[in-house]
């Protein structure tokens, strides 16, 4: 809020002393503008003179422009006392405005000093300076800057503590401004005082002033309440408790937020009939289960605790705006691909987020929060919509009027007022209208929550601009004094689909930390007391849950842990489980359940059969997901794989497999409307399970196309692979690693017989594969454009890929196999490399460079292997280095090394440590202005040692330090001599010139390391005390050196060096005296 908008508020509620104050800076406040206002009083010629008074009321000792200001700031609390709605958040944002530009000046009148401040006067020649001279300029920029800058208020993204930096800038951007006009004036030229640092002094009054507005204000106790500042904390509990007191009570599904924004909303006061009508909708969704009524119904024996009870305060990753989110997640498009964190580096993570409802309560008392919306983002199953419908329960009636919007239910095409409406009528069965509801509602904020925007642009694909029309709905009722809050929430996947406005406040939610999971295990675990008790159901413990961590951090995935546990038949969740044996026993287990549910009782045979069948159809899913490169698949993309890979399907059971696939608690289903039609939309809640039903679906056709070919009684085996072509033919099995994880795990579980077939069969398919010409019978199965290209590239390494993971040695078939009719099967390598680099797309690629290698042994050098890759090469080394590893063509491979680390300074880490340390090594030998140097240097392993290529490496060091040791940084300079001194034994003689240069420059590597002191290491460079120096030291750093000069210095009737000294001491004095 600029200070002359916070002026204009004010004025609002201390009419008298802001038209005082208005007279007395020249008519700024109430006029047009800072100058315009100006000659709004005194006419044009007088308006440069009263415009003056625009910033020299501020200074002229005989204003009381600051005095009155105070008075104005002491009425605010008053004032707010009896305020409420968005008038309050205004009031509220111009006090803080305020409170900033008081401290400045009085600050400003401290380093002045009363005495030197009274003396400030113009005279008449100056007054005309100002009006038509160059000053005049100067003192319009600081007029304008001081009424018109926006002061950053603290919010959800900014507390207390972070935004005074923002205040300290806009502080020193006024004093730099103050300055400049006073300079020159007569009365200051007299009586200088320096600005410098003003800005610090300034921030000091701020705080204290916050501080005492803290204790009447809670807005302001809420924003520092935010802090993680022990100090700032210690602060606001010496002024007032209530809501430190809340703070620190978590209470249950958001009651801390409703109790934190009962303070702001003062005394409670009869509701207006539609805002009541709304309230008790709202309220009711508390006492709602956390599933749907049916699934309550279809889990006999168990029982589930409502939203009320159940729902847990989210974490988040700290609030940013829009800008600053889209930095953050540049790297993974807003986090498509969902990082994996392994081990206890979840909880680590965990520790640095934040709570979202004091996220929420600083957001929602913010003048900001009216302007942008806020837009919530979330993974599948993260409790977007159970956060909204708590939300919308918990605020307080007095202070808020809440309408949720769930956008799967309304007209994905309407404008949002419209939207707001349909939501309304769903809600209270059109008792009320939204117009009428914001007329009653105006002593209250209005805030829509608006969940679901994924949903939203499934629908309507022409949408992506839909943040900007929230944005501009917000506008739209600002202007008829009617603001509103708005929250949007979102998948992740989709986040950057649409366009966000700027200013927007960005929060991504996280899963549960191990606190929140017991808890939430807790709740569970007692609404189900009597029926665990009877044995009629199992309880899941924490210890049980936290044996599977990313799964139990997700809400809705640890209500999937739970109802697995409680079914006592289940095999327990114990540790000795594999990945691929936990994901199967928990997709077989929901399987059994939904089929039984669908079909009448079948026989034993049946059943298994009927989970055989839908668990394919989830495969099938997986692969449409995978195919298409998305994590998502609409209902109609899902129906027309289906009916293409199975043609004996009837649309009945095609739009039956649709339905039971969106009925599994795994399974997010998205849904929009559209000119009156349902779209729907899966994906997975978590990543993993695709990637095992990708794996699952791989292995089973893989084996039914082995089991098959050998079935045959006589001849050679001929696999009919039709539709593990369709499936395999469109991407890289590369991509997904954790997919080819399962895949290994699937396969190792195979009998002997079994594994040997699967191996063959893929040996066979890979010699014929680049004479597949297409598969006939699944030609209608077209996920991506048809591209026979791809086909082959895709297929050839998802063959090769499938054998390299089967064994029977651990991760790598020798190229022989794969080829073995061929002579030279390295060309067959080669040429097969090529076509993926051709067919692929880059990601495609890439991930094939990371995924395989080519080896060989000692022994057999000439018949090499292709292996999985492990985590010894980097995937930010350059592909086409990459690719030349891949076929094995080392002399390609050092030639792009070594032009990369001339041209571009690129670091690389492979297999050979020779060459590691030498192109880290000789740019900056060769190019000694490039700053890259090197971090970090391992010493050779001793059983890959080779001491010629050693002694290179040495002596590219020694050059290093004798020729630039000066412009080496002290780090570089450290890691340099200490890895000489420790290189490991037998290595050449130190070299005594580098390491004395070494020490001319950087003194401080002799306390570093204590041999640095000892002559004989440099025995073998009798002239190196030349490098030293011969000037005396005044540090003790430096008097170590010059000591060290000393010890190696020869007597002078030995000296070997006279001549060279004498120049060269003659050639340092010159230097030093030019």
């Amino acid at each position: 809020m600029t200070y002359q908008g916070a002026l204009q508020i004010l004025g609002c509620y201390e009419r008298s002393l802001v038209d005082r104050l208005d007279r007395l800076l020249g008519g700024v406040i109430l006029g047009a503008g800072a100058v315009a206002g100006a000659a709004a009083l005194g006419g044009p010629a007088a308006a440069p003179l009263a415009g003056l008074q625009a910033l020299w009321g501020w200074v002229d000792q005989k204003s009381e422009a600051v005095s009155l200001l105070r008075r104005v700031l002491d009425g605010v609390s008053g004032r707010l006392a009896g305020t409420t709605g968005s008038d309050r958040i205004r009031l509220v944002g111009a006090a803080h405005t305020t409170i900033v530009v008081v401290s400045f000046f009085e600050a400003l009148r401290d380093r002045i000093g009363t005495e030197r401040f009274g003396a400030l006067e113009l005279t008449d020649e100056e007054q005309r300076y100002l009006a038509t001279g160059e000053l005049r300029e100067t003192h319009q920029s600081a007029v304008e800057f001081l009424y018109t800058a926006d002061v950053r208020a603290p919010s959800a993204t900014c507390g207390f503590v972070e935004n005074q930096r923002w205040v300290r800038d806009w502080m020193a951007g006024v004093a730099e401004r103050v300055k400049r006009f006073l300079t020159g004036l007569a009365a200051w030229e007299h009586s200088p005082a320096s600005l410098d640092g003003i800005e610090d002094i300034a921030l000091a009054k701020y705080r204290s002033f916050y501080i005492q507005l803290a204790a009447t204000v809670p807005e302001f106790r809420v924003w520092a309440a935010l802090a993680e500042h022990a100090a700032t904390r210690s602060e606001i509990r010496d002024v007032t408790a209530d809501v430190l007191a809340v703070l620190e009570d978590q209470g249950v599904a958001l009651s801390r937020v409703e109790r934190l924004l009962s303070l702001v909303a003062g005394v409670p006061r009869p509701e207006p009939d539609l805002c009541a009508v709304l309230h008790r909708v709202n309220r009711g969704a508390l006492d709602e289960h956390i599933v749907s009524e049916d699934a309550v119904r279809a889990e006999e024996g168990l029982a589930f605790p409502t939203l009320g009870e159940a729902f847990i305060n989210p974490r988040c990753r700290p609030p940013a705006s829009a800008g600053e989110a889209a930095s953050r997640m540049e790297g993974d498009k807003w986090d498509h691909q969902r990082p994996r964190v392994e081990g206890n580096n979840i909880w680590e993570h965990q520790r640095r987020l934040q709570e979202v409802d004091l996220v929420l309560a600083a957001h929602l008392t913010t003048p900001e929060a009216t302007r942008v919306p806020m837009l919530i983002l979330g993974h599948p199953g993260a409790g977007k919509s159970l956060l909204t419908k708590v939300l919308a329960a918990r605020l307080p009636p007095a202070a808020y009027t809440v309408v949720r919007v769930p956008l799967r239910r309304v007209g994905a095409e309407a404008p949002v007022y419209e939207q707001i409406q349909q939501a309304l009528d769903q809600a209270t069965h059109r008792r009320v209208d939204w117009g009428r509801l914001t007329e009653q509602g105006r002593a209250t904020i209005r805030v829509v929550l608006l969940d679901g925007l994924d949903e939203l642009l499934q629908a309507a694909g022409s949408r992506g601009g839909y943040l900007q029309e929230v944005a501009e709905f917000q506008r739209r009722e600002a202007d008829q004094d009617l603001p509103v809050v708005v929250v949007v929430t979102s998948r992740t996947v989709v986040a950057d689909r649409v366009t966000v406005p700027d200013g927007t406040t960005v929060v991504r939610l996280e899963g549960f930390t191990t606190e929140q999971i017991s808890a939430w295990l807790s709740t569970w675990n007692r609404v189900n007391a009597p029926a665990i008790e009877a044995g009629t159901v199992r309880g899941l413990s924490p210890q049980t849950a936290l044996i599977h961590p990313e799964l139990a951090c997700q809400p809705l995935l640890l209500l999937m842990l739970a109802l697995y546990a409680a079914d006592p038949a289940a095999p327990a969740l114990d540790t000795g489980l594999s990945q691929a044996d936990l994901y199967r026993r928990l997709l077989t287990t929901f399987t059994r359940r939904e089929v039984a549910r669908t079909q009448p009782p079948l026989s034993e045979d049946e059943l298994h059969e009927a989970i055989h069948e839908q668990m394919w159809q989830l495969s099938v899913s997986a692969f449409a997901m995978f195919n298409r490169g998305r994590q998502d698949v609409t209902d109609a993309d899902l129906g027309a794989d289906l009916a293409a890979l199975d043609d004996t399907l009837s649309p009945r059971s095609i739009e039956l497999g649709r339905r039971l696939i969106g009925r599994f608690f795994f399974i997010h289903t998205a849904e929009a409307n559209s000119t009156g039609e349902t779209h729907r939309c899966y994906e997975f809640m978590h990543a993993t399970f695709a990637e095992y039903l990708l794996a699952h679906g791989v292995i089973d056709v893989l084996a039914d196309t082995a089991q098959a070919a050998f079935a045959a009684r006589r001849g050679l085996p001929d696999p009919n692979d039709d539709l593990l072509f369709a499936l395999l033919s469109h991407q890289s099995l590369a991509v997904r690693r954790t997919a080819l994880d399962f895949m290994k795990e699937l396969v190792d579980e195979l009998d002997d017989q079994r594994a040997a077939q699967l191996r063959q069969t893929l040996e066979l398919l890979i010699t014929d594969c680049r004479h597949r010409h297409g598969s006939d019978r699944y030609a209608a199965y077209r996920p991506v454009p048809l591209d026979r290209v791809r086909e082959l590239a895709a297929y050839s390494a998802n063959l090769i890929v499938l054998r390299t993971l089967a064994g029977p040695s651990p991760g790598s078939v020798s190229l022989a196999h794969l080829w073995p009719d061929q002579p030279g099967p390295g060309a067959v390598w080669r040429s097969t490399t090529a076509l993926w680099k051709a067919g692929l797309d880059p990601v495609g690629w890439e991930s094939m460079l990371a995924t395989l290698k080519l080896t060989s042994t000692p022994t057999d050098a000439t018949h090499p292997s292709v292996a999985l890759t492990s985590n010894d090469i980097v995937i930010s080394v350059d592909p086409d280095i990459k690719n030349a590893m891949l076929v094995g063509d080392t002399e390609t491979v050092a030639r792009l090394r070594w032009g990369a680390a001339l041209r571009d300074s690129a670091d690389f880490r492979g297999r050979n440590w020779t060459e590691d340390a030498l192109t880290t090594l000789v740019p900056l030998l060769v190019l000694p202005d490039r700053t890259r140097g090197p971090d970090a240097m391992s010493y050779p392993d001793p059983g890959r040692r080779d001491s010629a290529e050693e002694a290179d490496v040495l002596w590219t060091v020694a050059m290093i330090l004798k020729l630039y040791s000066p412009s080496l940084s002290a780090a570089q300079a450290h890691l340099l001599v200490g890895w000489m001194l420790n290189f490991p034994t037998p290595h050449p003689p130190f070299d005594g010139y580098a390491l004395a240069a070494a020490v001319a420059a950087h003194p401080s590597l002799l306390n570093r390391f204590p041999q640095l002191n000892d002559p004989a290491t440099y025995r073998q460079a009798s002239g190196a005390w030349v490098l030293l120096g011969d000037e005396p030291q005044p540090e003790p750093h430096l008097q170590r050196l010059q000591r060290l000069r000393e010890l190696l210095k020869p007597p002078p009737d030995t000296d070997p060096f006279p001549h060279f000294r004498q120049v060269l001491h003659a050639y340092q004095q010159t230097r030093g005296s030019s």
